[in-house]
């Protein structure tokens, strides 16, 4: 609650609302509006002076004492709670105050006699007066007594609590000393990203492994999974598959699993990601019709799906009978479950991959930067000491090193951490609580409300921390951006997981480790801080009073809300359920906070929210129910406190009050909505969204300039509709703090080409820009430039630029290129360029990401132009762009001058083959130290086919011709057959054979040594390293023993020649070498280790065997050559280099693979 110009102060964990109930006693007693009594006002006074005493004397922070502090937690406790009941009687009074006052000038104002009130003569007053119901007077006198009874109770409570701090003698109880902290409550990022690259190490190994077992040339869709120990890293490397090789599928999705999924939400998430141009409404659908859809969908198409945490057999089988096993599709999951895993592989132990935790010596690298960068080389055993009690887990080794990071080089305070690490995560989780700062523990419990799979919006958590009164701003410092240190600090202890990061890092979406929600949870309710409730728990222990509840029925049908719930004192509520079961709003009296996520069996039904004009003091309000019809209160004007409202729901209808709630700041409504007429300046909003710029009236644009404090407007279009669109710019020369505007297209994709705006820059006219804009985005299909507006060089403060123009021209780049703090720019070109687009030197020097979409990306950039570019994506037409190329005789893109680049990505549109992008790639001159261009093909059967060129690509075939897969399937059986029946048994090469002749040489070999021992003991030591390679009927057969490598020659989609290694190699490893022993594990010959009558060592065991390791893979159109190397070969040349130098030699080759 505001005080004037200033804040009160912060809510805390432990303290509660005890600073803020002073706070709001002060200003109660000097507030002359209330109308307090005499009595009342003496009675508050009492109470005022009592609490002064208590904090002044007797308060303490638990946390602070050394050693166990029961008592005082106890003690503590009660002063939290008793506290956190004067803050709530103390708002029903303001509240009460207030909205007597709402309506006492509402009846004013609609009273017919308002006019006539003067001419009243003292007669005819006191003859009205005359006429007071005295009972209404003895209920007014009852309500004075009730107030002065209760606030006397309270300080009777004061007075126990003081004398129980004195009978438990907690004055005696000694303070922590000598803890302290580096770098506490400042921004941390940097940290936090240090800390997460160390948790990728051995990751590459890893990683081939895994790509190995995604790619190993079957066609069948497959299923591998990664198992793994609790914070072993399983979702990092899961991650790091989906980010790298998603895009080659046509549709892919990444589904986090709780411990109890909601099925329906599960499958939900699934179809919207696979098909996200038109994702369900999955509010009423079932599960079993949901599935159906999911299957008919991806029927035609190849996936790649990662569900990260399957708990059980059941969750997966109803996941896995919504996905066609089509080929070229993969499913890659995680589990800690070791016969989930071979439930989900089908007994097929082959594609298990077991993640193992970090050995000793990479533990200790993990922490040696730590003990490093503090020069402090005494540190270096306590460092390795903690790095084996974090038992090789990355979780818990990145949240150990960001602690020991801002901790000085002090052996003690290092050995307090080790110490926390008996506990393991919960011991390392009970000293970060114990270290943050008091404001940032609330901050760090209030994470308990959410659940394992929620995937969190950080700007929705920012203003539940606002509307709970967490953040300390009593200093003057900007609400947000302490806010946004708060967050840093929990993502920098490793408390929270980026899920979503924007091209600049800042963090936009994220979730909560269950091992970490778990932790805070249990200390949540220590501190009756907050409670989650779901319906598979049966026996909760609830206190008397609960003050943030989370309640999680998923879609069960069978809700039961544990009995003996009090509502009355709950000031957050969470609720994800059906409707049936959401509990009456009207009795969470004192509610700041209400989060309702809404299902219904049918669709058109309608939610009455009527009940929520009672809770006086709610501040955020956010509703998701797509599916469903919200029926708002009529009036919300008395929802004075109301900071935040947000819904995702069809509305009824919008109140024609709720512009102009006093303390409203961001009104978040459905997409659909229009923008209704209102009369009276609104100063409190700054952020509006999302209404329909098409739909709604140009009386309604026009009092957009009425919003004299607004800062984000979001709109959306379903139709063309340029009129409002002009509007808007001349309502733009009002706003003056202006900071984030953005327009999007929500109609039919169908009509999309229809419902574009065609606009003339001069028809856009803002004479005056609100120059703190840091943000436009008018999307393409919404609204089209016909040049740059000449406004936009007045923006100096603009960052973010997404915009769509008629043509290009030389001065338009002048424009941008000149705009200091212009870090994301995408620009959609309607015409082709008739000359090139030069960004020249010294401009777009804080540009990070820049995206490009016309027909021809006839661009150049010169040397220091873009220095700090980090990712470039374009989007052109293949056709258009070779005839430039072919024109002109020239490079098409130059961006060889582009040092920073970390990322870039191509998407062009082909009506040909996807050789269309082979001969592209001749018009592109980009540096050979810069990423690979990642290029997407639209064209084809099959739709958007995505390649990489990089060394990690996975290469799924796919049949050039439009046929289905059943009939490819069908096609390359009936192939086996016939050559099967053309070749007899002895004549097929297979594995097996193979095998078999690798043993007979062994064999004879031996032989040979047997007879020739004694006269020629040397033989014993004579092996050989043996590397085969055959082929039929198209089929490659490699077979390896030792050190000799075999790798494959071929044709990117893109016309470069790649490698492919076919061969394993069987290395000895350095132990073994250092004995001079051996180079190889397995060889020909070599008996002296392998037999022990040929040893002159004793020898247990044999050292080597003759067990080759055999690959198989069909020959494809792009295979030109294999290279036959020994190891002396690859100690020079790498598998890419080798494979260049014979492309450049081929007219010498004596046998090149043929495909025909």
């Amino acid at each position: 609650m505001e005080r004037g110009g200033e804040m009160d102060p912060p809510i805390t964990a432990s303290l509660g609302a005890i600073h803020i109930v002073f706070g709001k006693l002060v200003r109660l007693l000097s507030e002359p509006g209330l109308r307090l009594h005499k009595e009342e006002m003496k009675a508050l006074g009492v109470l005022k002076d009592g609490l002064q005493v208590l904090i002044e004397d007797y308060l303490m922070e638990p946390s602070d004492l050394e050693g166990p502090a029961f008592k005082a937690n106890y003690w503590m406790k009660e002063v939290r709670e008793l506290c956190y009941d004067i803050d709530d009687f103390v708002d029903e009074l303001f509240h009460a105050a207030a909205n007597a006052k709402i309506q006492r000038a509402l009846q004013f104002k609609a009273s017919p006699l308002r006019k006539k009130l003067p001419l009243f003569k003292t007669s005819q007053l006191q003859e009205k007066l005359s006429r007071f119901n005295a009972s209404q007077l003895q209920k007014k006198l009852s309500w004075r007594q009730k107030i002065v009874d209760e606030v006397s109770s309270f300080s009777s409570c004061l007075k126990e609590l003081i004398m129980l701090y004195k009978r438990y003698d907690l004055g005696s109880l000694e303070r922590r000393s000598g803890w302290e902290s580096n770098g506490t409550m400042s921004l941390t990022l940097p940290l936090a990203e240090e800390t997460s690259q160390r948790c990728y190490l051995g990751m590459d190994k890893d990683m081939d492994k895994l790509v190995g077992l995604l790619n190993d040339g079957q066609q069948e869709c497959k299923v591998i999974a990664i198992i793994g120990l609790c914070g072993v890293g399983k979702t990092t490397l899961a991650e790091e598959l989906y980010q790298k090789f998603g895009f080659q599928f046509q549709c892919c999705a990444f589904l986090r699993l709780s411990r109890k999924p909601d099925m329906k939400r599960v499958l939900g998430s699934l179809f919207s990601q696979v098909r996200q141009h038109d994702p369900p409404g999955t509010g009423t659908v079932e599960v079993d019709n949901l599935s159906h859809e999911i299957k008919s969908y991806l029927n035609d198409k190849r996936y790649f799906i990662v569900i990260d945490g399957v708990w059980s057999s059941y969750i997966w089988n109803t996941i896995n009978q919504t996905l066609p096993k089509n080929f070229y599709s993969r499913i890659l999951i995680t589990t800690e479950i070791d016969h989930v895993a071979q439930r989900c592989c089908v007994d097929n132990r082959k594609y298990i991959f077991k993640k193992e935790p970090f050995n000793k010596v990479e533990s200790d690298e993990f922490f040696s930067r730590v003990h490093e960068s503090k020069n402090a080389e005494y540190l270096k055993e306590i460092s390795s000491e903690i790095a084996q009690l974090c038992s090789g887990l990355p979780l818990m080794m990145a949240i150990v090193a960001c602690i020991l990071t801002r901790l000085p080089p002090s052996t003690e305070q290092w050995n307090v951490v080790k110490k926390s690490l008996s506990s393991k995560l919960e011991g390392i989780l009970d000293l970060i609580y114990n270290i943050i700062p008091h404001p940032l523990k609330a901050c760090m419990l209030y994470l308990g409300i959410y659940e394992e799979d929620d995937i969190i919006l950080k700007d929705e958590l920012l203003s539940q921390w606002f509307a709970e009164g967490f953040i300390d701003t009593v200093d003057g410092n900007d609400e947000k951006r302490v806010a946004l240190i708060y967050f840093d600090e929990l993502i920098s202890y490793g408390l929270i997981q980026p899920v979503e990061t924007r091209f600049d890092n800042e963090v936009l979406y994220f979730r909560v480790h269950y091992m970490i929600i778990d932790s805070i949870r249990s200390k949540a309710v220590q501190h009756n801080f907050a409670i989650a409730i779901d319906n598979h728990q049966t026996d909760v222990r609830i206190a008397d009073k609960i003050r943030r509840l989370s309640l999680r029925f998923g879609n069960a049908n069978d809700v039961t809300t544990p009995i003996g719930l009090r509502w009355s004192q709950v000031r957050t509520l969470v609720f994800f359920g059906p409707l049936r079961c959401t509990p009456s709003i009207a009795e969470f009296r004192v509610l700041r906070v209400l989060i309702l996520r809404l299902s219904a069996d049918d669709d058109d039904v309608t939610y009455d929210l009527s009940e929520i004009a009672e809770l006086l003091g709610l501040k955020y309000l956010y509703i998701d129910a797509c599916h469903l019809n919200i029926r708002l209160p009529m009036q919300m004007r008395q929802l004075q406190y109301l900071a935040k409202l947000k819904i995702e729901a069809r509305l009824s209808y919008v109140p024609s009050d709720i512009f102009y709630l006093p303390r409203l700041q961001q009104l978040i409504l459905p997409s659909e909505t229009t923008l209704p007429h209102f009369t009276e300046p609104m100063k409190s909003l700054h952020t509006l969204g999302c209404f329909d710029l098409s739909g709604s009236s140009t009386e309604s644009i026009v009092d957009l300039g009425k919003m004299v404090n607004l800062q984000n407007l979001h709109m959306t279009c379903s139709s063309g509709q340029p009129a409002n669109l002009k509007l808007l710019g001349s309502v733009l020369n009002k706003l003056k703090n202006m900071k984030s505007l953005i327009l999007v297209f929500t109609g039919s994709l169908d009509d999309a080409d229809s419902s574009i705006m065609e606009i003339s820059s001069d028809d856009f006219s803002v004479s005056s820009p609100p120059v703190l804009l840091t943000r436009f985005e008018f999307s393409w299909r919404s609204c089209i430039f016909s040049c740059l507006p000449r406004w936009i060089k007045e923006l100096n403060n603009l960052s973010i630029l997404k915009i769509a123009i008629s043509e290009m021209l030389g001065h338009d780049v002048d424009v941008l290129s000149v705009l200091p703090a212009l870090t994301s720019l995408s620009v959609y070109i309607q015409r082709a360029p008739e000359e090139r687009i030069s960004f020249g030197k010294g401009g777009f020097v804080a540009l990070k990401y820049f995206k490009l979409k016309c027909t021809v990306p006839w661009l150049k950039v010169e040397v220091d132009a873009m220095p700090n570019l980090e990712k470039l994506k374009l989007r052109f037409n293949v056709g258009l762009s070779l005839q430039r190329v072919g024109l002109h005789g020239n490079n098409l893109i130059n961006i060889e001058h582009l040092s920073r680049l970390k990322e870039i990505y191509a998407k062009v549109e082909s009506e040909g083959s996807v050789d269309a992008g082979s001969a592209l790639m001749t018009g592109v001159w980009n540096d050979p130290r810069n990423p690979t261009i990642t290029i997407q093909l639209i064209c084809g059967f099959y739709g958007e086919m995505t390649r990489r060129m990089t060394k990690d690509d996975i290469i799924l075939e796919e049949n050039p011709d439009s046929i289905t897969e059943d009939e490819v399937r069908q096609k390359d059986e009936k192939k086996q057959v016939d050559d099967h029946r053309e070749l007899s048994s002895s004549q097929r090469v297979t594995t097996d054979a193979i095998s078999k002749a690798f043993k007979a040489t062994e064999e004879g070999f031996i032989e040979l040594v047997s007879r020739q021992w004694k006269t020629d003991p040397q033989i014993a030591t004579v092996g050989a390293c043996c590397l085969v390679g055959a082929v039929q009927q198209k089929t490659l057969f490699i077979a390896n023993l030792g050190n000799s490598r075999a790798v494959l020659g071929k044709v990117s989609c893109i016309g470069q020649i790649v490698a492919e290694q076919l061969s394993s190699e069987h290395i000895a490893n350095d132990a073994w070498k250092a004995k001079g022993l051996v180079q190889v594990l397995r060889a020909i010959g070599d008996a002296y280790l392998k037999y022990p009558q040929y040893s002159r060592e004793p020898l247990n065991k044999p050292i080597l065997s003759a067990n080759p390791s055999i690959v198989s893979r069909v020959l494809r159109p792009s295979d030109r050559f294999i290279i036959f190397g020994s190891a002396v070969l690859w100690e020079y040349l790498s598998n890419q280099e080798a494979v260049e130098i014979v492309k450049n030699h081929q007219a010498s080759l004596s046998y090149v693979v043929n495909n025909d």
